[in-house]
């Protein structure tokens, strides 16, 4: 029998905070130790997890202190990342984004660039990337090994680059930054 000073315990009970403990993908990892290694400032950082998915990244982040904002066109996937400090946003990449113009520090991607995506969806997707995000901010784009797809960013100087295995295949993650106007 449900105690009648607790009515909001039915509730949280479907929102309580997902376990988050797949480790975040590699590609993250690398991320986040190549801004670490420049003397990059993350505490409070802004940065857009693009096509976010379940989240394990953008809960990796959010726990080293970015303020992150998920962006996924899928709200059953991103439920409870609001738990864990991560500021969710459902709408497609391929779509105009909310965001004001050099909002954020850093933004991610992984394997979401690409995915379904016709030529002219990827060219907004990188209009609002380099919209967004800062000029000399850092953007990671992940992508199969076998994609040319990291030549499209124009606009922005590659820095870094690692291959490692993600998901069930080789994966490139490559480091941009953005240009200055």
């Amino acid at each position: 029998m449900e105690n009648p000073d607790t009515p909001w315990l039915r509730e949280y009970e479907g929102r309580r905070p997902k376990p988050f403990d797949t480790p975040p993908s590699p590609a993250a990892v690398f991320f986040l130790e190549f801004l670490k290694s420049k003397g990059m400032r993350t505490a409070g950082a802004k940065l857009a997890d693009i096509g976010c998915g379940s989240g394990r990244d953008s809960v990796f982040f959010a726990r080293n202190g970015f303020e992150v904002h998920a962006i996924d066109r899928d709200s059953s996937a991103t439920g409870g990342l609001d738990l864990h400090g991560v500021r969710v946003h459902c709408h497609s990449a391929m779509d105009a984004w909310l965001f004001e113009d050099a909002f954020f520090d850093f933004a991610i991607d992984v394997l979401c660039y690409g995915q379904e995506q016709d030529a002219g969806g990827r060219a907004l997707y990188r209009r609002e990337l380099k919209r967004t995000l800062r000029p000399g901010g850092y953007y990671l784009v992940c992508l199969p090994a076998a994609s040319a797809m990291a030549g499209e960013f124009v606009g922005f100087t590659t820095v870094a680059s690692e291959e490692s295995d993600d998901l069930g295949g080789r994966v490139l993650s490559v480091i941009l930054q953005a240009k200055d106007i």
